[in-house]
């Protein structure tokens, strides 16, 4: 009995579920979204493996403007056909959309991760990699957008994409000029030359790392001249900025270590430690040599002064 009442129960669901479906596509024909809409979501409900009231519903929802609730309800479909090619193709062209939305709002890498999720729903990826680019670019990302550019550079596309490339590598040449011109300018320690110099380079290729490791060591030493005890906190603190752009380079250790001296003649710790990871980090640099002597000065130092103190 229990059987025949299971296999009886199904059969009922399975026709009201059909005939949900048939009503749900009457209303989407005439154009009544939310009616076809509210009749999938009883279809579902009744039967959770009812890929067309998944597909059908994700139309309703693309019709009405909502390709957040679209996608939902295409990615189930997909998930529960997947070798439905139009179901893909409506999840690649619901992710282009919302990516294009994101865009438009300025919210470039929310933008980005949402064209990555198209890539993987289409065979023909050079458009999609193309706003990519466009998004990086926008997001002050230059040089992945040169890589997602050069990746479709023989495309149909090719001419425009070309002269994206092109403009990227002009402005690059021209901040690498104004970084030549500000890396001598620190040699003569005019610092606020040199800064004024690197910010240029900034407001061209916001992703010019040299340019920032260089405008925090203007900073930095430029504070350090100063020699302040507030400022020279201030230039242990850009030094430190340094040092986390170029973790392989003594250099920024090794003027923190100098900063560290500098404020208090009488601290030893911090500043061994800094010039011991100059050394560590760059042991061929020219800053590991010098290191190696303030080391060697700081410690007969604070020999000297335990002695004192011990007598």
């Amino acid at each position: 009995m229990r059987i025949i009442s299971y296999i009886l129960l199904t059969g009922i669901f399975f026709i009201l579920g059909c005939a949900h479906l048939k009503q749900a596509e009457q209303y989407f024909d005439a154009g009544q979204y939310r009616d076809t809409i509210q009749l999938c979501q009883h279809a579902v409900k009744e039967d959770s493996l009812d890929v067309k009231a998944y597909a059908l519903m994700g139309q309703a929802f693309m019709a009405l403007q909502k390709p957040d609730s679209s996608l939902l309800a295409f990615n189930q479909a997909s998930r529960l056909a997947p070798d439905n090619r139009f179901y893909k193709q409506q999840i690649f062209i619901l992710y282009n959309r919302l990516g294009d939305n994101l865009f438009a709002e300025g919210k470039y890498y929310k933008a980005i991760a949402h064209y990555e999720q198209a890539l993987e729903y289409t065979v023909t990826p050079d458009s999609v990699n193309e706003k990519i680019g466009d998004s990086y670019y926008m997001a002050g990302k230059h040089d992945k957008a040169l890589a997602e550019f050069t990746k479709i550079i023989n495309s149909d596309d090719s001419v425009k994409v070309a002269d994206k490339i092109a403009n990227i590598k002009t402005a690059e040449d021209e901040a690498r000029k104004h970084l030549q011109t500000a890396k001598a300018l620190i040699v003569k320690k005019q610092y606020d030359k040199a800064k004024n110099r690197l910010k240029k380079a900034l407001e061209i290729k916001p992703d010019f790392t040299e340019a920032k490791y260089n405008l925090h060591m203007a900073t930095g030493l430029r504070l350090y001249r100063k020699g302040a005890k507030s400022t020279l906190w201030d230039a242990i603190e850009q030094f430190g900025y340094a040092s986390v752009l170029y973790p392989n380079l003594g250099e920024p250790h090794y003027y923190m270590a100098m900063s560290y001296n500098k404020k208090d003649k009488n601290e030893y710790s911090n500043a061994i430690s800094e010039f011991e990871l100059s050394i560590q980090v760059e042991p061929e640099g020219k800053y590991a040599k010098l290191s190696a002597k303030k080391i060697k000065e700081l410690k007969a130092r604070r020999k000297k002064m335990r002695e004192f103190l011990s007598r």
